[in-house]
């Protein structure tokens, strides 16, 4: 008997450990139609309706699955998420069938204000025409659109580790991945600030510096160099001003070399397709 309660103890102990302990977080959530569609932009007006109607309803489902399990949000210290409080100020008695017809949240497309589906649905409210199914606009900061990516659509979700699992498994979900955040830029910015500065010191110059400033533009014909060293690994931009790496005997060359006027003065001419 005594083993029994410990061991009842024990898996109560570990359970709310596993929900203090849960993390919530963004996720980037890809959705797809149909394997034969063809890329967003390339779809007729018809297909892009039909795309953006599917979108709207699994940000529905993605929705209620936050509403129904608000508990899994809980945070190390007890409380639950605070970023769910936009949910204490939803209309929910709103969204229950009214006259026989089902009412469901139009997320407002930030990135795309004029998609089809969400452009016919606010020019039906303005005309006064009753639609099969109600909606009611939502900004929300939980659920919210990205953009359309080749063939399918990508939404992004604040989900819990339980939520997730539930995601993963709805109809027309390709993908449900963490949103991380990738800065290479920042380092290599940093990078080329410190070896700048270096440079920019007589005294603290590389003895073994081994570019020929003179030959460089000798052979660009450029009348000044700036040079940019970068350090980390499968770096391409030395492969943008030199020929590719083929002799494997010889030390790699990882500087960026490119004029100082660093394209001013040349004109860029984009062609849009419409």
């Amino acid at each position: 008997m005594n083993n029994k309660f410990l061991l009842f103890i024990i898996v109560l102990i570990f359970n709310f450990f596993t929900i203090v302990y849960s993390e919530n977080a963004n996720y980037i959530i890809a959705i797809l139609r149909n394997k034969s569609d063809k890329n967003y932009n390339d779809e007729s007006p018809k297909v892009q309706n039909e795309i953006d109607k599917l979108v709207n309803d699994k940000m529905n489902d993605i929705y209620d699955v936050i509403i129904e399990n608000q508990d899994t949000y809980v945070l190390e210290n007890g409380k639950v998420d605070e970023k769910l409080e936009e949910l204490n100020s939803l209309p929910l008695e709103k969204l229950e069938k009214r006259n026989g017809k089902k009412r469901k949240f139009i997320f407002k497309n930030r990135t795309r204000p004029n998609n089809h589906f969400q452009k016919r649905f606010f020019d039906s409210i303005n005309s006064g025409n009753s639609t099969e199914e109600e909606y009611i606009p939502i900004e929300s900061t939980l659920v919210n659109h990205v953009c359309p990516v080749l063939n399918y659509y990508v939404v992004s979700a604040y989900l819990s580790d339980d939520t997730v699992k539930m995601v993963r498994k709805m109809k027309n979900i390709i993908s449900c991945e963490k949103s991380r955040t990738y800065k290479p830029l920042d380092s290599i910015q940093n990078e080329y600030e410190k070896n700048k500065n270096i440079s920019s010191n007589d005294e603290n110059k590389d003895e073994t510096q081994y570019y020929d400033i003179d030959a460089i533009k000798k052979e660009t014909n450029w009348s000044n160099v700036e040079v940019q060293p970068i350090s980390f690994e499968t770096n391409h931009l030395s492969l943008i001003s030199q020929s590719p790496y083929v002799n494997h005997n010889k030390t790699f060359d990882n500087n960026f070399y490119y004029p100082s006027s660093a394209g001013q003065g040349i004109d860029i001419t984009l062609w849009m397709k419409v």
